[in-house]
């Protein structure tokens, strides 16, 4: 046995003396033509090889600036491929016997150049194939080659451009991939292993890793593949930069998942289950992760996606959505359904509002909403349709609609979108408070008395509010809006413009007994032209408002106060709203009322969040 470890010892030691000696001694750049023919040969290219030199275990060449040239058909102008390293991995009896066989290739820090040209053809497609045509089935005559065999291609650190002439797309360069190929031979399948280092904090690593094969040399696009995509800590950010995606602009988010890919006959199935985090949209922080579970197929030779199942989760929000995108125009132009079961409207609004629907950060709403959005256009602005139901709606914490829906139809955003609005909302709020106004002060100045005003807050405190809105191209009208407030209770009808803010209402209040004696009773300056008393003792004052929600106007409603006057029809402090609507349609003609002028403040964009705050609390806008 010591023997034998003696002589094991010394054929290491042979072995390691023949790696440190044999190679400087040999003259390896006598193999230089050599090598050189025979990858011209394996590839049909221009080969163009630096500096040589030999490594024995394992056995390969080592050479400096390495160039593949490109295909003649196509004027790039680049060599297809250049590496600062290559490694070249030589067969070693053969290379012992004088002769040069060729096993695998390894380039580090490759630079590579792939253009599809007008006709959809890659350049890489002639690679491994003898220039001029053969009949299909035909055996190759002498002098051609079927292509070239390779144990192993292998690519560290390496940058690819790509130029699609076909779709007019401008060349795009990627880095930092590696990429392993290995038993490569015509007509056979292979394995693929590819891996992406992106820009940005974490492992930013995607991997694919697959088999596939026989590659289809008339069109690449439709060789078969079954392989798995995984994503550990991607940033969309960074991925959009390198899909050189216009869809993605604007958005970031960090991706992990894994997902199973498949191409059969240039479609390019994939399911999987993908989970976003830190994600933002315009800018806009979402605060809540996002998980998306997927199905589709991506129909390589028309650039078209199809989603048969997305499954949505807004944090703990289930969400669908279904259809097509069509990728070849700049930007993808979307076919989507989107559909929502009794969902969150907080995480709804997020994510609405992020896309800039209306609504500003900070908005603070909750309730229940299901929702049936068909989005149709380029990605970046759809066309929208569609219907929604909510219910349970607060703001701020304060309730707002026990029930709401609306129909829309929109090309646009901001005002143009809130035009497009029609449906319902009944509003059952307690506890709330009327922004931007005192009532009360504003009612002291129409019946010419001492304001009733407990303070000089500027805004009134609801202490309950129910009604009906019915919403017509954004216009809402009302004619059963009831309040209680300090100090009394109020009736409207009218109308409220959602796009511009513009109110048209006639208001009638009713003072409890003890406030109107308070203030004067039937004493008070004006009495009989601003303000009546019912039998209860009670002040009525019919008000006219007008203007925006931020500056609203008040007015005696002479007709008003006339046709009470004239019907001896007095509401009271517990119905209001009693013969408010049947006056008030009376002397409208039975018609619901229109907005009439009002004034609209400059550079004033109207959305949900300064809309609902004017009315039920929020602080007043900035100019």
């Amino acid at each position: 046995m010591r023997k034998v470890l003696i002589w094991v010892g010394v054929g290491v030691a042979a072995l390691v003396v023949l790696a440190l000696v044999i190679p400087p001694l040999m003259n390896v750049n006598r193999y230089h033509d050599r090598i050189v023919a025979e990858l011209e040969a394996n590839l049909n290219r221009k080969v163009s090889l630096g500096k040589m030199r030999l490594s024995l275990f394992p056995p390969e060449f080592v050479v400096q600036d390495a160039k593949i040239g490109e295909d003649k058909g196509f004027a790039t102008g680049r060599p297809f491929a250049q590496a600062q390293e290559l490694k070249v991995r030589v067969e070693l009896m053969p290379l012992l016997r004088g002769n040069v066989v060729i096993d695998s290739l390894q380039l580090t820090q490759p630079q590579i150049e792939l253009v599809k040209n007008a006709g959809g053809t890659w350049n890489f497609a002639s690679l491994g194939t003898q220039a001029g045509t053969q009949a299909k089935g035909a055996a190759p005559t002498k002098g051609q080659t079927q292509g070239f065999t390779l144990g192993e291609v292998a690519i560290t650190d390496g940058q690819v451009a790509v130029t699609d002439l076909q779709q007019h797309q401008p060349r795009a360069v990627y880095d930092h991939i590696d990429l392993t190929l290995t038993n490569f031979a015509a007509g056979q399948p292979f394995t693929l292993k590819v891996a992406a280092h992106l820009p940005g904090q974490g492992n930013q690593l995607a991997e694919l890793d697959g088999k596939g094969g026989p590659v289809d040399d008339a069109n690449p696009a439709n060789t078969p593949f079954d392989g798995t995509l995984k994503l550990d800590q991607v940033s969309l950010a960074g991925a959009q930069q390198f899909l050189n995606s216009s869809a993605l602009r604007g958005t970031d988010a960090t991706i992990t998942g894994t997902a199973s890919v498949k191409n059969r006959g240039g479609k390019l199935a994939s399911t999987g289950e993908l989970k976003l985090a830190n994600t933002k949209v315009h800018g806009v922080a979402l605060g809540y992760p996002v998980t998306l579970d997927y199905n589709l197929v991506d129909d390589l030779k028309n650039d078209l996606i199809t989603i048969s199942q997305g499954k949505l989760m807004l944090g703990t929000t289930p969400m669908s959505v279904a259809g097509t995108i069509q990728t070849r125009s700049t930007p993808a132009v979307a076919n989507l359904q989107l559909t929502a079961n009794d969902v969150s409207v907080a995480e709804v609004a997020k994510l609405g509002q992020a896309f800039g629907v209306a609504m500003q950060p900070g908005t603070q709403v909750a309730g229940k909403m299901t929702a049936n959005i068909h989005a149709q256009g380029a990605v970046t602005s759809p066309a929208l349709d569609g219907t929604v139901a909510m219910s349970d709606l607060t703001m701020d914490g304060q309730p707002l609609a026990s029930k709401a829906n609306a129909k829309f139809s929109s090309t646009a955003s901001g005002e143009n979108f809130i035009k497009t609005l029609n449906g319902k909302m009944s509003v059952n709020m307690l506890d709330g408070r009327l922004a931007n106004v005192n009532l009360m002060k504003e009612l002291g100045s129409i019946g010419q008395f001492q304001s009733a005003a407990k303070t000089a807050d500027a805004f009134t405190k609801i202490i309950q509010m129910t009604g009906d809105l019915n919403v017509t191209n954004g216009v809402a009208s009302t004619n059963n809006l009831l309040a209680t407030i300090d100090g009394g209770t109020l009736a409207g009808v009218g109308t409220l413009n959602l796009a511009d803010n513009s109110v048209n209402m006639h208001v009638t209040a009713v003072l409890t007994k003890a406030l109107s004696q308070q203030v004067g009773g039937t004493s008070i300056g004006g009495l009989m032209q601003t303000a009546l008393a019912n039998q209860n003792g009670e002040l009525v004052l019919p008000v006219l408002v007008s203007g925006t929600l931020d500056h609203m106007r008040f007015a005696p409603d002479v007709a008003a106060i006339a046709q009470m006057k004239m019907k001896n029809m007095l509401p009271s402090l517990t119905n209001p709203g009693t013969s408010t609507s049947g006056l008030l349609n009376s002397l409208l003609g039975k018609q619901a009322p229109t907005t009439g002028t009002t004034t609209q403040q400059p550079n004033t964009k109207p959305t949900v969040k300064g809309l609902l705050d004017s009315l039920f609390g929020g602080k007043k806008k900035t100019k």
